[in-house]
């Protein structure tokens, strides 16, 4: 109740009221004499629900009619306050809100105007974006006090002074919403405190505890004066009848709550507090995700001491106007039969002068078992639950981890038992199946897409393990046994557009063992590169075989021969080898291909008293090398278009090198140093060194010495189609010796 100076003059009648509406802005100002009729009305509640709601915040709205007010006022914030018996100096401001509708009549002139308290704007915003601020990090945490603080100072609202009893919690990210509602959080807050939130008359935040044990005890002939019982003081604010038109009431009292379960789901666990059958359920409370059954039971018993006192008595009253009265009041009215002793959750203040005001309070005898939390959609970042779901045909036991992303379940019916464990964050999982005839366990890998079963029943066991991935294809493994027989497959099935002619390929290999001996299996691969490879196989082993039968011919001796063929999904390998011993010599050749999808190998070698020859031959989509000490080609070979090789022995290159020639379409190139190089053409020779050049060409010689700075000092040319010898530069001739004698 508000603590205001001229409170009882409230009461009494015929008292003068002014009211005033005024604008922030000072633009408009609305009195007694604007508004239409006494049409003001201003409806708060805590709690509107059939039943009590823990947590629940509810924003203010008023209401009125004005005339002879011309300028819109929507979005504007307003300031309401009565002045009561002339007492100007001290007015009772009713509170402060935003104006949302501002509607003109028909006629132009009236004007309806609906405005809320500030809760409006939190309850309907989106809050994501500060909660994944405040807590930025997956391991972020902060205190309940300062979570509240921060929230409310992102709307800029001012918080009336109070300790909640879970202020010190720790509050840690527990969600990653891309979406989050103000009333989401406000709820969860309140809830988690055990209160109630509602912005006052000084335009603060408040939180409502509801005061317990509200009853008095009042003298009665079984009652007072005894010894052993005392009268009690109430603890509320008695309304006489002269202040209450009219009281309706139920004849049940709405019983007190003596049990408290805070848990994360429907059948879930969770953590339970006191012993009674008349619980309050908190459910899907997002500041809790994820804490441990000793911090949680800790929080619970927070709660619970504030809200296990609350009894009162469903009612609804009209009586006189009273704004000192306040949402989460306790009121006494006393009746003929019945003393009314309830909490206002919600009140309508109607008129001006007249006042009025109506008073109610809902709820039942004994609580249901409805949930009274709020449920949104929000991805959770933590969270445990212990849900245990027993009907008549189906017992379903479900632990989960939020945070680890671990979960396990076990499902029973009368036909057959479901045991599953996930990690998700892995992509982990395992599960076993079991009826009166089979048990089926299997454990995957999804990340890698590995997979392993067992499969069992009274006739046989069958084991496998399988693979897929973009590179490999799919791989299998299966082993099955009964009582007659073992069988081991092995199969991978591919796509591929590089090495191999056909774009599926399908490769199995089996091997069936019974008492009386062994079979084993190579499907065949439909493509060119297995076509080629199995030539290539039977050809080197025909070779091998061969040759083994014409040494055999030429010694006696001692041999031992072996032929191997190994198959997998991945590969095939062909090998055949013989051993030789005679005298002092021992002999060994091998032979083998090796298979696999994208290459082919084949080797050939031969050992002789420590001295080995190998040739190979390595083929892949890339390249072939061939790696032999003696390689024959027999007929005409031509090498990239360009090098060809006759049947005659005849070869022609365009672009070579012999030696330190070079060979290019123009001629022979010989550059052994600066200045120094040598060149022949169909036309043209040049032999040129740093201090001499001769150039010959079909008609000309020309020989000419060179200086230090490559200059032609002495030139001599013959022309033969001139018929003409040059020579230039400094030349010493003999003719011109005999000519200085004369």
């Amino acid at each position: 109740m508000v603590n205001y100076q001229y409170a009882e003059l409230f009461k009494k009648d015929s008292i003068d009221k002014q009211l005033t509406i005024e604008t922030d802005d000072k633009t408009t100002k609305i009195t007694n004499v604007e508004l239409h009729q006494e049409q003001f009305e201003l409806t708060e509640s805590i709690c509107s629900e059939s039943e009590l709601t823990i947590g629940s915040c509810e924003a203010a709205v008023l209401k009125f009619t004005v005339s002879n007010i011309f300028l819109p006022m929507k979005d504007k914030m307003i300031t309401v306050k009565t002045v009561i018996d002339n007492n100007t100096a001290n007015p009772f401001q009713i509170g402060r809100y935003k104006v949302y509708s501002d509607t003109p009549t028909a006629d132009r002139t009236k004007r309806d105007i609906v405005a809320y308290d500030r809760l409006y704007d939190v309850i309907n915003a989106d809050v994501a974006e500060w909660y994944n601020a405040l807590l930025p990090e997956k391991d972020s945490t902060t205190t309940m006090k300062a979570f509240r603080d921060s929230f409310f100072g992102y709307f800029g609202i001012e918080q009336a002074d109070a300790q909640l009893v879970n202020d010190d919690m720790k509050v840690e990210k527990t969600v990653e919403p891309e979406e989050l509602s103000g009333a989401t959080v406000l709820n969860c807050i309140c809830e988690i405190n055990g209160c109630f939130g509602h912005i006052g008359r000084d335009s603060k935040f408040h939180y409502i505890y509801l005061e317990q044990e509200i009853q008095g005890l009042y003298p009665r002939n079984n009652l007072y004066p005894a010894d052993d019982l005392y009268p009690r003081e109430p603890k509320s604010t008695r309304i006489s009848k002269s202040l209450y038109i009219s009281a309706q009431y139920e004849d049940f009292l709405v019983k007190t709550i003596d049990k408290l379960q805070i848990r994360k789901e429907e059948d879930d666990i969770g953590v339970i507090v006191g012993s009674g059958t008349n619980a309050y359920v908190i459910q899907d409370n997002f500041l809790v995700y994820g804490k441990g059954s000793e911090e949680l039971t800790g929080i619970a018993n927070n709660i619970y001491g504030k809200i296990r006192g609350i009894i009162y008595r469903p009612f609804s009253a009209d009586c006189k106007g009273n704004p000192c009265i306040e949402v989460g009041d306790v009121v006494r009215l006393p009746t003929r039969y019945e003393i009314i002793e309830s909490y206002v959750l919600k009140r309508t203040l109607k008129g001006i002068q007249a006042l009025r005001d109506e008073y109610e309070a809902t709820g039942e005898e004994y609580r249901s078992t409805q949930v009274n939390s709020v449920h949104k959609s929000i991805i959770q970042l933590k969270g445990k639950t212990n849900v245990l779901t027993r009907t008549i045909e189906e017992t379903n036991s479900k632990i989960t981890d939020v945070e680890s992303g671990l979960s396990s379940e076990i499902k029973q019916t009368a036909t057959d038992i479901r045991a599953e464990v996930k990690n998700t964050a892995d992509g982990l999982s395992s599960s076993i199946e079991q009826t009166a005839n089979s048990i089926r366990s299997e454990v995957s890998d999804s990340v890698n897409n590995l997979s392993s079963s067992i499969q069992q029943n009274a006739e046989s066991i069958a084991t496998e393990v399988k693979r897929a991935n973009e590179a490999e294809g799919n791989l299998s493994t299966k082993i099955t046994q009964t009582a007659e027989s073992i069988t081991s497959e092995v199969s991978k099935n591919y796509e591929t557009k590089e090495n191999a002619t056909n774009t599926k390929t399908e490769l199995e290999s089996s091997i069936k063992q019974t008492a009386d001996g062994f079979t084993a299996e190579l499907s065949k691969q439909v493509t060119e590169t297995k076509q080629y490879a199995e030539s290539a196989a039977e050809t080197a082993e025909s070779n091998a075989k061969q040759d083994t039968a014409d040494k055999l011919k030429d010694y006696s001796t001692t041999t031992e021969m072996n032929t191997q063929i190994n198959a997998t999904a991945e590969g095939i390998s062909a090998e055949v080898t013989r051993k030789l011993q005679s005298y002092s010599t021992t002999e060994q050749m091998n032979s083998a291909i090796r298979q696999t999808a994208d290459s082919i190998n084949s080797e050939v070698s031969k050992k002789v008293n420590g001295n080995e020859i190998i040739s190979k031959i390595n083929q892949s989509a890339e390249s072939v090398s061939i790696e032999a000490s003696k390689i024959n080609l027999n007929g005409a070979v031509t090498a990239n278009q360009n090098f060809k090789i006759g049947l005659d022995g005849s070869a022609e290159m365009p672009k070579g090198r012999i030696g330190p020639w070079n060979i290019s379409a123009e001629g022979l190139y010989y550059a052994t140093g600066e200045n120094e190089q040598a060149y022949i053409n169909i036309d043209t020779i040049i032999l040129s060194t740093a201090s001499a050049a001769l150039r010959v060409y079909p008609s000309v010689l020309r020989l000419a010495a060179k200086d230090e700075d490559g200059e032609e000092t002495r030139v001599f040319e013959v022309d033969v189609g001139n018929g003409t010898v040059t020579f230039a530069g400094d030349w010493d001739l003999p003719w011109q010796q005999e000519r200085s004698r004369q």
